[in-house]
């Protein structure tokens, strides 16, 4: 219903608001441990920081089992590189839900790991110019050698495909809100006849 109103007036702010919501905050309260709830839940909630998802490649928009972004294990670290395209808050990020590949391509959904990455040198970001919800700050984002740890997975290893399914479930429903939120600021100000100032949905 949230989602739902202020979709009504900003459609941007409505996405973002159902994005960060349905696919961060509740990836973290439902499989991430208690040091990664601590630490990124209140940055996120009070405003300090930009949170985005990162799972949307070039490769594969619509088949997240074929990513290609490569988590490989070094020295007891993880080093991420790949490329993810339409990444909502991607442009402003502070820390990234990050999705990689951390098994074989023909391992597909089975071989895909969950991690928080944090904005560093590591990140290259290209702003994308959108034609409508101008606001959200969508990106193509570049991960070159990022390093992270263990306490970065978020869920186990290999089992980020799951956290992605049940958050992008969550998320159509906040996607349908912002649908139909936007539909009746559209048939409110129609009905209103003509107004004078800006309209009053924007993007």
């Amino acid at each position: 219903m949230v989602v739902e109103e202020l979709s009504r007036y900003s459609p941007t702010l409505g996405f973002i608001t159902e994005i960060v919501n349905d696919n961060i905050v509740y990836a973290l309260l439902k499989y991430g441990s208690n040091k990664q709830r601590e630490e990124v839940l209140p940055k996120i909630a009070s405003g300090e920081w930009v949170a985005s998802y990162a799972l949307t490649e070039p490769c594969c928009g619509s088949d997240a089992a074929a990513i290609e972004t490569r988590a490989e294990r070094r020295s007891g670290e993880w080093v991420i590189n790949g490329r993810k395209i339409w990444i909502t808050q991607g442009a402003y990020a502070d820390v990234y839900l990050l999705f990689a590949r951390t098994g074989p391509k023909e391992a597909r959904h089975k071989a895909v790991t969950a991690f928080l990455v944090r904005r560093s040198d590591c990140v290259e970001v290209s702003k994308l110019e959108m034609m409508g919800m101008r606001g959200a700050g969508e990106a193509e984002v570049k991960f070159n050698d990022c390093v992270v740890g263990d306490d970065d997975v978020v869920g186990k290893v290999n089992e980020g495909f799951k956290i992605a399914m049940v958050t992008l479930d969550l998320a159509r429903i906040g996607i349908s809100a912002v649908a139909l939120g936007l539909s009746q600021g559209v048939l409110d100000e129609a009905l209103s006849g003509p107004r004078q100032g800006p309209p009053l949905v924007s993007h």
